[in-house]
């Protein structure tokens, strides 16, 4: 009985290795918490066997056995309440142990699945993947969070992270796998449609650029324009009253005033052309546009070590806009705050709404990052001003033009202690009256 008994402290203890290492691995706090309960009780169980050994009494070895029995009914508990499928196979890919989360995420019954194959779960042209997965854990490789597509009983496929271990018999030889299933057919959903939105704000940016820089254009090209027209005509005017080839001279300079008004005309059908179209308006949450953005760059929050600050109010009455545009506010004023942090540490991304007395929903974005010359201010929202070196002057333009077509107001000021603060004010939906500039 000892040999047995010190057999099963050493594979006692290789399950609790193999829970610790689990736990390091897995993300989900719950299923890391579940996981190091498990190391310990396996762990304890470890203990118990090595008393029984150390007595070698009769008694205590019935006393281990029926606290290894309790524990093992526990862990059977702890599989069939996990959130994730649990399922175990043997070497030849065939099912031998299904978990209630497995019924649910599959279709499958524990009756239905037990003894076939596990390429029941697999599309046909991904059964490939098994041989590669089975031939890594004869090897006593583990597989961390795989993702692949798998096919339900009623037909329909599901996109799912996978974790596989190998599992091992008393003497430490692998007889099988066990493999860890997440359903991420919906955050896999929503990753797409935020590369959808970010696609679509990345083309709104460039039709405003364009936008905003033609019109840049038309402004500066037109006075001009509107000279050489003048003066043609007074040449015009002064040429007919001269003696030497008037005619060719008024033809000359008719030429020049067509021309003029021609090119004048272009311009104008330009700037219009991409001038912003405003009208398409509704009631929005300004907090819920915030999460979305937030969601959006969440990649660089991370990236760049950033410490995002919220201070929301959830009784904030909606605004009348047009949601994209204000969206695009939003991620423009949020990724120049991340490029100004790029240089400090810690970085300090802070974002509040917030109900002005005037009825007007307020939103400030700063930084703890290089901050605005004070000189700047009155300068940055002015078409290709610019202070970095790559940047084109445009995006606070942008910004400038869009909250000023939704009635509002934006303005940038110095940060507390450091970086800089972006703040805009925007007419609640509540309030009845015309949509254009006023003061906040």
């Amino acid at each position: 009985m000892s040999e047995r008994l010190i057999e099963q402290v050493r594979a006692c203890h290789e399950r609790a290795a193999d829970a610790k290492r689990k736990a390091e691995a897995a993300a989900d706090p719950e299923l890391k918490a579940s996981l190091l309960d498990i190391e310990k009780h396996w762990l304890a169980l470890a203990r118990t066997y090595e008393l029984t050994e150390s007595l070698r009494g009769p008694s205590t070895t019935t006393l281990a056995l029926r606290e290894a029995e309790r524990y093992f009914r526990w862990l059977a508990c702890i599989l069939e309440s996990s959130n994730d499928a649990i399922i175990g196979k043997n070497l030849d890919g065939i099912i031998t142990s299904w978990n209630k989360s497995a019924e649910r995420l599959f279709g499958y019954t524990a009756e239905e699945a037990v003894g076939k194959p596990i390429t029941i779960l697999i599309p046909p042209d991904r059964h490939n993947e098994e041989p590669t997965i089975l031939a890594r854990i004869k090897r006593g490789e583990r597989i961390e969070h795989y993702e692949t597509v798998r096919v339900r009983k009623d037909g329909r496929s599901i996109v799912i992270s996978l974790t596989v271990s190998p599992v091992k018999s008393a003497e430490g030889r692998i007889v099988g796998a066990s493999k860890i299933a997440r359903d991420v057919t919906e955050q896999k959903l929503a990753e797409a449609r935020e590369k959808v939105l970010m696609a679509e704000l990345t083309h709104l940016n460039r039709v405003a650029t364009a936008g905003e820089l033609s019109a840049s254009i038309a402004h500066e090209l037109n006075q001009p324009l509107t000279g050489i027209a003048t003066k043609a005509g007074a040449a015009r005017r002064w040429l007919v009253a001269e003696k030497p080839d008037i005619e060719r001279a008024r033809d000359a300079l008719d030429q020049i005033v067509t021309a003029s008004h021609r090119a004048s005309e272009i311009i104008t059908n330009v700037k219009s052309m991409f001038k912003k179209d405003t009208r398409d308006k509704a009631a929005v949450d300004i907090n819920k546009l915030i999460w979305t953005v937030m969601g959006l760059v969440t990649v660089d929050l991370r990236k760049h070590q950033i410490e995002l600050k919220m201070e929301l109010n959830n009784q904030l009455p909606p605004v009348l806009a047009n949601h994209v545009q204000l969206q695009q506010v939003i991620l423009n004023l949020v990724m120049n705050a991340i490029d100004a942090m790029c240089s400090v540490q810690p970085r300090i991304l802070s974002v509040e709404s917030k109900l002005t007395g005037r009825g007007r929903v307020h939103v400030s974005i700063s930084d703890n990052g290089i901050g605005i010359d004070p000189s700047h201010a009155d300068e940055i929202f002015k078409p290709l001003f610019t202070t970095k070196e790559q940047g084109m002057g445009m995006g606070l333009s942008i910004c400038h033009s869009i909250i000023e077509s939704h009635g509002g107001r934006i303005w940038v000021a110095p940060g507390d202690p450091s970086g800089t603060m972006f703040h805009f004010k925007l007419p609640a939906s509540i309030n009845k009256g015309p949509v254009g500039p006023t003061a906040a």
